[in-house]
């Protein structure tokens, strides 16, 4: 049994070795990808409008892949200090400042850092507003969690997508414009901030159409 106990232990070391190996490849590969790209974006700059304007585009694009890539790797894994966090407030804010519905509730605060956690409830009300076209966001206690409901109007997305929706690179459109912006790494960066504060999200149908994001965090 303790001979069980240690490779199962060894195993859990070098699988935790194994992905923060994985994490720091990722980091390095976006933050070296910058460099080229901004080179290659000025000598577009200088050709003429018809032939530079793909170019930039494309380069663009590749820049927010990049830093996606940087985000992604760090997502969850900052330095910043946890902290009690009343979600209220919080929700409040970043619905004041994209424009969305904030329609209240509440519930007793969460342990966790409050910058990660604004940058996952920002991405979602983002994508509720690109994709949907509106975003409203609800707040409730259930049990010993915080429930966070984003909803939008939009025309939603087949069941058989809706979990591969947190696969990196995936977009709830297939469109590649640069107009609906971000690299599909939104909703991948989301879910491990919230794993890392030990919650969950999961994406859903309304009946009355769209689509709702729900979030649990459990509270402090």
């Amino acid at each position: 049994m303790r001979a069980a106990a240690r490779a199962f232990n060894d195993m859990q070391a070098r699988i935790a070795q194994f992905e923060a190996e994985r994490l720091r490849t990722l980091a390095a590969v976006g933050h070296d990808l910058r460099t080229p790209i901004t080179s290659l974006r000025i000598r577009a700059e200088m050709l003429d409008e018809a032939e530079g304007e793909p170019m930039i585009r494309t380069l663009d694009e590749m820049a927010v892949m990049a830093e996606g890539l940087v985000s992604f790797a760090r997502s969850g894994h900052e330095a910043e200090p946890v902290a009690e966090v009343d979600l209220a407030p919080l929700l409040a804010r970043l619905c004041d400042e994209r424009g969305a519905v904030c329609e209240g509730g509440s519930a007793p605060p969460v342990r966790g850092r409050p910058v990660a956690l604004s940058r996952a409830f920002g991405n979602l009300i983002d994508n509720a507003i690109r994709y949907g076209g509106s975003a409203r966001v609800q707040l409730t206690q259930e049990g010993e969690m915080a429930v966070v409901r984003i909803l939008d109007d939009g025309p939603g997305i087949e069941a058989a997508r809706l979990e591969g929706m947190f696969e990196p690179f995936v977009r709830g459109e297939q469109s590649r414009s640069q107009d609906t912006g971000g690299a599909g790494l939104g909703l991948s960066i989301t879910r491990t901030i919230l794993r890392a504060h030990g919650g969950e999200i999961e994406l859903s149908n309304r009946e009355s159409g769209g689509l709702e994001a729900r979030v649990t965090l459990p509270l402090g």
